[in-house]
C-alpha cells in the first residue's frame, strides 16, 4: 500500500485539480479500511467534479459498506441521475434495495445494469448475491461462475461463491474460494468469517478461532459493531461446543 499511496500523493501534489487522483487514493484507503480518509478524498473529488456520476457512486459504495443506506441511496440516485446508463451505479443501488428487503426491486435494477452492459462481472456477482439471499442456489452459482469467466480478479465473486459452497456443505470448494479471496484482498473480513465457519463445521477450533478473530479485528477497524458482535457470538458458541 505504501508505494501506491506515495505515487498517488505525488500525483495529487502535481495536479491537485484532478478528481480522478482523489478517487484512486480514496479507493486505496477504502480497500485498506481507512474509511475516514476515503471519505475525505471522495468529498474532495466531488468538490472538483460535482457532475461526476463516478464520484457520487464511489462515495455511495463507502456509505453502503458502512450500512448508511439512506446516504448510499442518495449518492447512487444522484450518480444515476447524472448518467442513467451508468450500469455500475445501478448495480450498487441494487444492494441497497436488497439490504432493505426489496429483493424484487434489487433484481430489476441489476438486470437493468446487465441490459446496459452484459459483460459487467460486478453485476453478475451482485445478482448472484440476490439469488443467494433468496436461496436460489443454482441461479446464484451460474452467475458467480459466469462473472468469474468475465473477470477472474473480482474478489467479491469468490467471497460469495464461497458462502454458497458453505451452504451446500461443500467445504473444500468453499475453503478454496475463501483462500483466493483473502489472497486477492486480505483486508476484507467476510472470507475470514466464512473460513472460520468452515473450520467449525470441520470441528477445528484452533482454525476457527484464528479466522474469526481476524474477521472481528477487521470489523472493529471498520466500526462495524453489528458484524463484530455477530462474529463474536459465533466464536463463543464454537468455543462452548468444540472445547
Amino acid at each position: 500500500m505504501i508505494a501506491a499511496l506515495e505515487r498517488l500523493d505525488k500525483q495529487i501534489e502535481i495536479a491537485p485539480d484532478r478528481a480522478e487522483n482523489f478517487l484512486k487514493r480514496g479507493h486505496l484507503f477504502l480497500q485498506h479500511n481507512f474509511w475516514n480518509r476515503a471519505a475525505h478524498d471522495y468529498n474532495q473529488a466531488l468538490k472538483i467534479a460535482p457532475q461526476s456520476p463516478v464520484a457520487y457512486c464511489t462515495r455511495g459504495l463507502l456509505y453502503l459498506k458502512q450500512n448508511r443506506l439512506k446516504l448510499a441511496r442518495t449518492d447512487f440516485n444522484q450518480g444515476i441521475k447524472l448518467n442513467p446508463h451508468y450500469a455500475i451505479g445501478l448495480t450498487y443501488r441494487s444492494q441497497v434495495d436488497l439490504k432493505q428487503n426489496q429483493w424484487k426491486l434489487a433484481l430489476a435494477e441489476v438486470n437493468q445494469a446487465l441490459a446496459l452492459n452484459p459483460y459487467l462481472a460486478l453485476a453478475y456477482a451482485h445478482r448472484g448475491i440476490i439469488y443467494l439471499e433468496r436461496n436460489q442456489l443454482d441461479k446464484a452459482l451460474n452467475d458467480f461462475n459466469y462473472g468469474i469467466k468475465i473477470d477472474p480478479n473480482l474478489t467479491i465473486t469468490y467471497i460469495y461463491r464461497g458462502d454458497l459452497h458453505l451452504k451446500q456443505n461443500q467445504f473444500k470448494l468453499g475453503l478454496a474460494d475463501c483462500n483466493l479471496a483473502i489472497k486477492m484482498n486480505p483486508f476484507d473480513p467476510l472470507p475470514y468469517q466464512n473460513r472460520g465457519l468452515i473450520a467449525i463445521e470441520l470441528k477445528n477450533l484452533a482454525k476457527a478461532e484464528r479466522n474469526l478473530n481476524r474477521a472481528m479485528q477487521i470489523f472493529s477497524q471498520q466500526d462495524n459493531v453489528p458484524a463484530y458482535q455477530e462474529v463474536r457470538r459465533i466464536l463463543l458458541q464454537a468455543q462452548r461446543q468444540l472445547a
